[in-house]
């Protein structure tokens, strides 16, 4: 299957336009979130500060802290760990926003930052229409956390127990809705053990997918799971202590073991953005690549426009210049340089990243100088894989080129890795199927069907092409050299078959001849006249029999007569001997002299359906008549005899004549007639008349009589 065809270029548009579209809306909520997040410090602030007790203000007291300061602090710390989840979202929006589950995450990763710091509990203290969407948000938030874990990194959750871990996890968001009492005990343990189930299947998958991949090749998706899960038990963890602190131990509000549980908390909920940009910006998660070779390159140029502005600056004062004209001077210079040095920042880097897609028409070049020095199939595919696997910068690149009644031959650039998933693209030439590329997934989280982009198709298309006409004129060469070689061996055959009836049949003859001749002469010596007119008259038969066996050998070669009369008039003499009775024969049309191949095969087809006609169809009339459609020779054999039987079977006679069609490059067809009896037709298309201009081979609508 072509997984790269399969995918037009109009569905990685649409694609790209409904990621583009996520992107607007999930841009739009964050920042509905982040507002909603700074309207509830406020509120939050006086709640927590309305809680504490006497016992609270007491310890706090005692470590030399006030309830506002303890307040703020612990609000700047919850501030900035969900700052850290937007500027991790803001990331994903800016560098993966093709990707739509890279959108989904940066939404997810806004929700939790919003939700997960319990400031928005205290909006609806201040109003209370905050009460629903605030029990919803706090659901759904964790919920939905949940989900998007089971899903990471490829947005699908392939486990069974992972889709009921999912079920259970909307289950619990919609009892902790309904619940208007507050949250119950059982729902918190219930949640507490859909996350622990939730680590266990990630964990279950991450050991799955690490012992499949390759020794010292796992994908980047591997890489950020792993990344993600230590994150998210750490967090898992901090929950547990934090419960254990507050609840076993009565860690409140103003005691030291509060202070180290808030420092955990937070340091422990941080590790998951963090991993998820770590996966993004060191792994490649999401394939930002591209957005992120736009920014390196720009901020190169940039970086190099002020060095040059500095520079050019510090120059002119260093020499005394005038301060004005000396900065028009670096302005001019940057403003003529930055262009230029984007440009060329913007190539190194996606030479880096992409390969040389961007240059494919040099590579392409390059290829063909390559291919033209080939000297052999092997040194063209090479070649070929090679280069795809330089347009797209690829682990590897496997070249499967078809064989007629042989095992397929495969070339490989690279390293291959055994399991590696691949994306094949059909090698195709006039509708006939070469071959197969085979090109290796830069990661091996990828789908095949979204691993490259429309640039990567827009590169390594040409060369598919170029490769499919390539490969299918070394097809044709071969053919060529095989048709050729059979030729030759037919050939050789052939002389080889007239070397031995030659030796066999006529040179003894012409030895008992001669013997014989010299017999009758000793017997003439001898006056004896009638031994010797015996002795001659046996001569002369033999003689004659070995006229007749050259003649025949002369007319298995060539058909009598086409040479000396031409076609037509050459089957009307072989057709002649078998008028008599009541069936006619007619032989009409002409046609100019057309290739010695084509017309022994319309005289031998002729002469074996007139053949058939006396032999089989019991008719009373049969007409061989031949004519020039074009550049294509139709001979046509009709008689009103008996008709074909049903179903038809091909004897002797109908698998010579098919076969004597097909070897000129004709085709031969057999049909009813609306009168009934039984038509042949033979045309050959690549029938040239030699001399078209000149006499035709026979003519008229003579009867053979």
């Amino acid at each position: 299957m072509d997984a790269l065809a399969a995918v037009p270029l109009h569905r990685i548009r649409r694609r790209a336009a409904s990621a583009a579209a996520l992107t607007v809306v999930a841009t739009c909520a964050g920042a509905a979130l982040a507002v909603v997040f700074a309207l509830s410090l406020g509120p939050a602030f006086d709640l927590r500060m309305a809680a504490f007790d006497a016992g609270a203000l007491a310890g706090l007291e005692s470590l030399g802290l006030s309830p506002q300061s303890y307040v703020f602090t612990g609000l700047a710390l919850q501030t900035l760990l969900a700052a850290s989840y937007f500027a991790v979202a803001a990331i994903l929006l800016v560098l993966a926003h093709g990707n739509r589950f890279a959108v989904l995450s940066a939404l997810v990763l806004m929700g939790v930052g919003a939700v997960a710091m319990q400031t928005i509990s205290a909006l609806p203290a201040v109003d209370a229409a905050w009460e629903w969407p605030v029990r919803i948000a706090e659901a759904l938030s964790f919920a939905v956390f949940l989900v998007w874990l089971l899903a990471f990194p490829s947005g699908r959750i392939r486990q069974p127990g992972g889709r009921f871990l999912a079920v259970a996890a909307g289950m619990l968001a919609l009892l902790q809705i309904l619940n208007f009492a507050g949250v119950a005990p059982f729902i918190v343990l219930a949640w507490g053990i859909v996350a622990v189930f939730v680590a266990a299947v990630l964990l279950v998958r991450h050991r799955r997918q690490a012992g499949r991949a390759p020794s010292g090749f796992p994908s980047t998706g591997t890489r950020g799971l792993r990344a993600v899960l230590l994150a998210f038990l750490a967090a898992v963890a901090a929950l547990v202590a934090a419960a254990v602190g507050q609840w076993a131990l009565g860690w409140g509000p103003g005691t030291v073991g509060d202070l180290v549980l808030q420092l955990v908390l937070v340091a422990a909920f941080f590790g998951i953005p963090a991993a998820v940009a770590s996966a993004v910006l060191r792994q490649g998660l999401w394939d930002v690549k591209g957005a992120l070779a736009r920014t390196i390159s720009a901020s190169l140029a940039t970086v190099l426009a002020v060095g040059a502005y500095l520079l050019l600056g510090v120059t002119g004062h260093l020499l005394g210049a005038d301060k004005t004209v000396a900065s028009v001077i670096a302005v001019m210079v940057v403003l003529l340089g930055v262009h230029p040095l984007h440009l060329i920042a913007g190539r190194r880097v996606e030479r880096a990243l992409y390969g040389e897609r961007g240059t494919s028409g040099a590579v392409l070049a390059q290829l063909n100088r390559q291919l033209a020095a080939a000297g052999d199939i092997a040194g063209l595919l090479d070649g070929a894989a090679g280069g795809a696997r330089l347009l797209l910068n690829i682990p590897f690149v496997r070249l499967v080129v078809d064989r007629d009644f042989a095992d397929p031959e495969v070339r490989e650039s690279g390293d291959p890795i055994p399991d590696w998933p691949v994306a094949t693209l059909d090698l195709n030439h006039q509708g006939i199927h070469i071959g197969t590329l085979e090109l290796a997934l830069r990661d091996a989280d990828q789908r095949p069907e979204n691993a490259f982009t429309a640039a990567d198709l827009a590169a390594v298309r040409p060369l598919a092409d170029q490769l499919a006409g390539l490969l299918h004129a070394v097809e044709l060469e071969a053919a060529l050299r095989t048709a050729h070689q059979d030729l030759v061996a037919v050939r050789e055959e052939e002389r080889q078959r007239l070397r031995d009836n030659l030796h066999d049949g006529l040179g003894p003859v012409l030895g008992a001849v001669l013997m014989n001749l010299a017999a009758a002469g000793n017997e003439l010596a001898q006056d004896n006249t009638a031994r010797a007119q015996a002795l001659v008259a046996e001569s002369r038969a033999a003689v004659k029999g070995s006229v007749a066996q050259i003649r025949s050998l002369v007319n298995e070669l060539r058909p009598p007569g086409i040479d000396d009369r031409g076609l037509v008039a050459a089957v009307r003499s072989a057709v002649a001997p078998l008028q008599g009775g009541s069936l006619a024969i007619t032989v009409e049309g002409g046609v100019p002299h057309v290739g010695a191949a084509v017309e022994s095969a319309a005289y031998r087809i002729a002469v074996e359906a007139a053949h058939n006609a006396v032999r089989h169809s019991g008719a009373r009339q049969c007409t061989l008549s031949f004519g020039m459609r074009g550049t294509s020779l139709r001979l046509d054999i009709t008689d009103d005899g008996a008709g074909l039987p049903v179903p038809v079977r091909r004897g002797v006679g109908l698998e010579s004549m098919a076969r004597q069609a097909e070897e000129a490059a004709g085709s031969l067809l057999l049909s009813v007639p609306p009168g009934g009896g039984t038509r042949v037709t033979a045309v050959f298309p690549r029938a040239t008349a030699s001399n078209v201009s000149g006499k035709t081979s026979g003519g008229g609508g003579d009867d053979c009589d």
